[in-house]
């Protein structure tokens, strides 16, 4: 029988056993729930960085399309909003792959960032120009002010050679109809400068208008010296219309020579496609690399 004094000492030491024991399980415990947790806030960041992905690019192309200055810039602000959020979920998970000690989903991560910049350095631009609209702005020009200027210029012209002499009346019919015919080639012509983005196609296209407008002003130039007096402020009216119409002509050229509509369609069909393309491959590799580890931290 152990004696009193070292009962007493035996059962000391198995209490404070029992104790390390104790403190030696929850010190064990604490740092793996911390892992997990960790480890559920990684996937949860790189699930929710690859949806803001998805909207910001969405967004983006969706700027692109806008029919007006205020659905392209409301699409920009939307793509800035997601694209901050990708950022900042990305950093976040950064500090948190480092805690984890995840060497390989780093790498991946490192290497989405820098495509990734790449991306933000294109999305910028193509933003830039969207909101610009210019190419839409041109259009807005024909479809509006350009063509009410070439309709009235026709329609002024209609009763001119009702004046004319019967000897006169072929050649007077003539010029109508070369400045009818000039006055729909511009439109014509104007269309394709809007629509195209090559600096030396445009400068055929605006040299192409000139010359137009030149047999225009040539016909009513013409027509002056056959009609009479009483049609000459028709005469008088076309020559307003034209001017009207070339007026609408130069600004049309302006805003088409910005070419921003077409450009950023360009961008976002082209090198930005491929990018965003890759972007989002290795936001779904790093993902699956994280959860793959979940397979790992379980298995005890």
């Amino acid at each position: 029988m152990l004696r009193p004094r070292a009962a007493a000492t035996t059962r000391t030491l198995v209490v404070f056993a029992v104790l390390v024991l104790v403190i030696q399980a929850a010190c064990s415990d604490k740092p793996r729930q911390t892992l997990l947790n960790q480890h559920i806030e990684a996937r949860r960041l790189s699930a929710e960085a690859r949806i803001q992905f998805a909207k910001a690019t969405d967004a983006s192309n969706r700027s692109v399309m806008g029919g007006t200055d205020e659905l392209s810039a409301s699409a920009a602000k939307e793509a800035g909003q997601a694209t901050l959020l990708v950022r900042q979920n990305l950093l976040a998970l950064q500090v948190l792959l480092q805690e984890l000690d995840y060497p390989n989903e780093r790498q991946i991560l490192d290497r989405f960032n820098r495509v990734f910049a790449e991306y933000l350095k294109i999305d910028e631009t193509i933003l830039t120009l969207s909101v610009e609209n210019t190419n839409r702005k041109a259009e807005r020009l024909a479809l509006g002010p350009a063509r009410e200027s070439a309709d009235a210029f026709r329609q002024a012209l209609e009763p001119v050679t009702r004046s004319v002499a019967a000897k006169d009346l072929w050649h007077a019919e003539a010029l109508v109809s070369a400045a009818t015919a000039a006055s729909f080639e511009v439109q014509a012509v104007m269309a394709r400068h809007i629509a195209s983005a090559d600096e030396p196609m445009m400068s055929a296209l605006e040299a192409q208008m000139s010359s137009a407008f030149s047999a225009a002003k040539d016909a009513l130039d013409g027509l002056r010296v056959l009609v009479s007096r009483t049609s000459l402020p028709a005469v008088d009216e076309a020559a307003s219309a034209l001017g009207r119409l070339r007026a609408t002509e130069e600004e049309i050229v302006q805003f088409s020579r910005l070419s921003t509509n077409t450009r950023s369609l360009e961008l976002s069909l082209g090198h930005k496609r491929a990018i965003t393309a890759t972007c989002d491959a290795t936001l779904t590799e790093l993902a699956d690399a994280i959860i793959e580890h979940d397979f790992k931290a379980t298995r005890y």
